[in-house]
């Protein structure tokens, strides 16, 4: 599976020749747990899910699309939505005050 450093609007799969409505997606989180609010519609030759706000995790697809005659066809995948980064700017400026004052008593004691 991929990895996503940005959260997905929708899951959109595209077939070869049409599909009937009968056509589904389920995603799942971690642990299998179903992932609830998931629509999926189908437009001719795709099959489009839209997503509700994910969390970072891992995450699986699976997806049962049926052609106008019939005929199954069954697949999966996986894909993972990165941690988001964390924002440095406290810790940086903590160090930079740190290092600013460090100085100034320096230039103090080596003036005295």
């Amino acid at each position: 599976g991929g990895l996503l450093s940005a959260l997905p609007q929708e899951i959109r799969l595209t077939f070869d020749t049409l599909i009937g409505v009968e056509s589904s997606l389920i995603l799942f989180a971690g642990g299998f747990r179903e992932i609830p609010g998931v629509r999926a519609i189908v437009d001719q030759t795709q099959l489009v899910a839209t997503m509700p706000l994910l969390e970072p995790d891992s995450y699986f697809v699976q997806w049962t699309a049926y052609s106008g005659d019939g005929h199954e066809a069954v697949g999966s995948y996986g894909f993972t939505i990165a941690t988001r980064s964390r924002n440095n700017f406290p810790a940086l400026l903590i160090l930079f005050l740190l290092l600013f004052i460090g100085g100034l008593i320096f230039r103090r004691n080596r003036a005295d």
